[in-house]
């Protein structure tokens, strides 16, 4: 965290292009999170997408 710049500038440019963004490409990092923090409370790892509650309590329950 410490190499993050204190402050990040965002523009919006006018274009005749077709939306696109990168806000994106962080979605699939979530998981990731969830996944470690589920494994750093339980020690019960979650392998598939997406947890639902049914594969949530199945992992407990291993």
């Amino acid at each position: 965290m410490e190499d993050i710049p204190e402050s990040i500038e965002i523009a919006m440019i006018a274009s005749d292009q077709h939306p696109q963004g990168v806000g994106e490409s962080g979605t699939p990092l979530v998981a990731c999170a969830i996944a470690n923090a589920f494994l750093s409370l339980t020690g019960k790892p979650l392998r598939h997408l997406p947890f639902t509650p049914d594969r949530v309590l199945a992992a407990l329950k291993t």
